[in-house]
């Protein structure tokens, strides 16, 4: 059984400070639940195949072994979470996307992290929305978790792909990469913590409400 558990902001901070958080970093095996008023800051999800979580927060803070940048094809930089990334992260990201030169949409690469607290980095090409199946956004989420996986790694954060510049309404691509997560959780897989962090409260509640529903 599901249980899920909601996470203040001053806990929220604590648990991503760089400094408190090493990337040895292991779930607990149940969730555990704190409140504040009727407002919580955080949703954790955690069940016997890992744990989901969801935060918001500055994806560049967070010392994960991977986070996950919103790229596009040239993988080239550009404004958001991508140019974010590349800012904090400095040249040596930039350097390794070069070498790389391109990323089809649906497909992810891995590069180093840089300066930031992550290990390493997945750049993910999420498609323009169209309101047509979503087999590509499906896509880049998957070969963001397979390549973790393959890196033997054991936490992830995602932003949320594809709900900027690219158009997708938050409430279609919410669901979509919890269940992606999900399936992925279900499988034989070194990850043990999907983290998603959102950059606005209302990205934050169609995340909470997919997660409050199952």
């Amino acid at each position: 059984m599901v249980r899920w558990a909601r996470l203040d902001s001053n806990q929220r901070a604590t648990s991503y400070e760089p400094a408190a958080l090493p990337l040895s970093y292991r779930p607990a095996r149940k969730a555990v639940c704190a409140k504040r008023g009727s407002d919580p800051a955080g949703f954790r999800v955690t069940d016997r195949m890992g744990t989901i979580e969801v935060i918001l927060g500055d994806i560049t803070r967070i010392p994960a072994d991977v986070i996950v940048n919103a790229a596009n094809q040239g993988l080239m930089g550009g404004g958001g979470v991508d140019g974010a990334i590349h800012r904090a992260g400095g040249p040596a990201i930039m350097e390794a996307c070069r070498r790389i030169g391109h990323c089809s949409t649906g497909s992810a690469v891995i590069t180093t992290a840089g300066n930031l607290p992550a290990t390493y980095v997945i750049h993910a090409v999420a498609p323009r929305y169209s309101g047509k199946p979503r087999d590509f956004l499906r896509g880049a989420y998957a070969a963001s978790l397979a390549l973790a996986r393959n890196h033997e790694l054991r936490t992830i954060a995602f932003p949320s792909l594809g709900t900027g510049a690219y158009g997708y309404p938050i409430d279609e691509a919410a669901p979509l990469a919890i269940a992606v997560a999900r399936q992925h959780l279900a499988e034989p897989t070194s990850l043990e913590r999907i983290v998603f962090v959102t950059f606005s409260e209302r990205d934050l509640s169609a995340y909470r409400s997919t997660l409050d529903a199952t």
